[in-house]
């Protein structure tokens, strides 16, 4: 899996053309590097920017969490990130079947 932040471009062809195994790429929209780092959360002004800084690493952890459920433990489908990611895109690349 490969997440991508605000400034992060798809993965790079040479890893694309490496692997056997499809990409699953979860874009967040507004995520940059600091969305996952509490910095923002512990700097945050008030509850509302608390709690606005929380998404992009709610939806991170719920994802990799689901991801693993699926890949490693075979249960499920990646459809099952629906639920993790309201705001957020997924696209496959590489070998899909």
């Amino acid at each position: 899996m490969w997440i991508r932040l605000a400034r992060a471009g798809p993965p790079p062809d040479e890893l694309l053309q490496r692997t056997k195994a499809p990409v699953e790429v979860l874009a967040i929209p507004g995520a940059k590097h600091g969305s996952v780092m509490d910095y923002d959360y512990v700097f945050a002004r008030d509850a509302a920017d608390r709690s606005a800084s929380m998404r992009p690493m709610d939806i991170m952890r719920c994802s990799i969490g689901t991801f693993f459920e699926v890949t490693l433990e075979r249960r499920g489908s990646l459809n099952s990130l629906e639920p993790c990611r309201a705001d957020a895109e997924l696209h496959a690349y590489g070998k899909t079947g």
